[in-house]
């Protein structure tokens, strides 16, 4: 999927989640799940984080580790140690919110990388009309949500 999806996609799931968990920081919340949503792709020599860490990129396969549970439970272990419940929602929606909308691409993802190389794939083609009608419905679905919670 393309960046602009991902971030509607997170802050539609930041939206849609926010009141699930025991967060005082809102607006912080928000911001987080939303950047940490580029995570997952810092192992793409093209995508915005890539571009920046581009050793990651040279070392990594892209949708490979960075796109596995794996990484997703050793992420959540570490930010067990946080003690900050912010950072641990956050950061854990974000990526989960990455990875569940590259598992609908043609691409997919391999969710027990580097346990086998299983793919798990969708329909949706990077960048094409089911993708813009996708992103056009999590803006109304954001508009919704918003709009309930104010």
């Amino acid at each position: 999927m393309m960046f602009t999806t991902h971030i509607v996609f997170a802050l539609f799931s930041g939206l849609l989640f926010l009141n699930f968990f025991p967060i005082k920081e809102k607006w912080l919340f928000l911001v987080f799940v939303i950047a940490s949503s580029f995570i997952p792709d810092i192992d793409h020599p093209r995508a915005k984080l890539g571009r920046k860490v581009k050793l990651v990129a040279f070392l990594f396969k892209h949708r490979g580790f960075f796109h596995s549970m794996l990484f997703l439970a050793l992420l959540e272990f570490l930010l067990l140690f946080s003690k900050s419940n912010l950072l641990f929602y956050s950061i854990i929606l974000g990526i989960s919110s990455h990875i569940l909308l590259d598992a609908l691409t043609r691409k997919g993802i391999m969710p027990f990388y580097p346990l086998t190389k299983f793919r798990i794939r969708g329909y949706v083609e990077t960048n094409a009309l089911a993708e813009k009608i996708i992103f056009i419905i999590l803006v109304i679905g954001i508009l919704c949500l918003a709009l309930g919670n104010v």
